[in-house]
């Protein structure tokens, strides 16, 4: 088997996923081939650079641009996989898979879809949905990281079930065999990630505020945390209103050294998404033994097990949101009980190691 992964626009969370497929097929001695964006493939030896990735315009331009048809007719003329795997949407992955029916017309063509409805707010929307809507109709294969992201694309999409595989989103991290969550003191309580509207840090601030009136003078020691970088300014008048003692804000893009960090030291992680399909800050959550409190939307709550390594809120519930979080601030026998069986989880569940079986007996089906 020889594998073609292709990324013509590498993202700060789609670099590291095609990284780490790619490390684990090598593990299982699947040869591998990168075509993906210039800026990347300057640095990998086994990289092709096509395309410029960057912003919307770019990405329009890359896909109208003949020379990049030409040259990703050249690579599968010369490379002959077996498996061209698309891991990011763009709208040159139509093109490029027609090109691959010609060029490598027996090879299988996986196309993994990230965000079946793309979430709101989001620039283009309705182009990117025809987009991937068409590049889903001419592949053969699927893959989607749950079931409610597998029924959207039955019913949104119109494809056959059959064709659709459900892989879930594991870590980007290397693994390892024990967890540290009882090393770290708790202190924070962080909504972590690129901040986007959808994302609800305007609902986790309102259920700050309650927090802090429920918790008043009960001598526990927590504080709120924002982690990411985007705008914050429209959430101003919400941030003022939290006493500066309860609330830290790191308004820049996080390491993953510092994303593990917070989450040893956190008592529980907050996904309150207004709308969504599914989050890698589960899964590293999981990997730091940190529970999770997320909102019933898309996939998230298919790998939580509500009471065991977390628990289940309606999106747009401030309240709701509060109660679950003060629950594992009064109660620290059960806040270490979710934090071990969330370690538990992750590795019956998170690591890549048994991912990748899932992944290429979809390549083998």
């Amino acid at each position: 088997m020889k594998v073609l992964l292709v990324g013509f626009k590498l993202s700060v969370g789609i670099e590291p996923y095609l990284n780490i497929i790619a490390k684990n097929l090598q593990a299982k001695r699947i040869e591998i081939k990168l075509c993906i964006e210039k800026r990347v493939a300057d640095k990998c030896k086994d990289g092709y650079g096509i395309g410029l990735g960057g912003n919307s315009v770019q990405m329009l331009k890359d896909t109208l641009n003949v020379l990049n048809y030409f040259n990703y007719a050249k690579l599968l003329i010369h490379e002959k996989p077996t498996v061209v795997f698309f891991v990011s949407s763009h709208p040159l992955n139509s093109i490029a898979i027609l090109i691959t029916r010609i060029f490598g017309s027996r090879a299988t063509i996986v196309s993994q879809i990230h965000d079946p409805l793309p979430h709101s707010g989001t620039s283009y929307g309705i182009f990117i949905l025809i987009s991937q809507i068409l590049q889903c109709w001419i592949s053969d294969k699927i893959i989607v990281a749950g079931k409610k992201l597998k029924e959207n694309i039955k019913k949104y999409y119109l494809c056959s079930e059959n064709k659709i595989h459900v892989m879930p989103l594991g870590t980007f991290r290397e693994e390892r065999s024990n967890s540290e969550e009882h090393t770290e003191e708790k202190i924070y309580i962080p909504t972590l990630g690129r901040i986007e509207d959808y994302k609800g840090i305007d609902v986790f601030l309102k259920s700050a505020g309650i927090i802090l009136h429920m918790m008043k003078d009960k001598g526990i020691n927590y504080k709120f945390l924002i982690a990411g970088s985007g705008d914050l300014q429209k959430y101003s008048n919400l941030i003022e209103k939290i006493p500066p003692k309860y609330l830290e804000i790191k308004n820049y893009i996080i390491s993953d050294e510092e994303f593990d960090d917070i989450l040893k030291k956190s008592y529980v992680c907050v996904l309150p998404y207004k709308d969504g399909t599914q989050s890698g800050t589960t899964a590293i959550s999981y990997y730091n033994a940190c529970p999770v409190i997320v909102s019933n939307v898309g996939s998230l709550p298919e790998y939580v097990q509500s009471g065991e390594t977390g628990y289940v809120v309606e999106p747009n519930n401030p309240e709701q949101l509060a109660e679950k979080i003060t629950l594992l601030l009064e109660n620290n026998n059960l806040q270490k009980k979710l934090a071990i069986q969330s370690y538990s989880y992750y590795k019956e569940n998170f690591r890549w190691s048994n991912i990748t079986k899932t992944l290429v007996s979809v390549f083998k089906e």
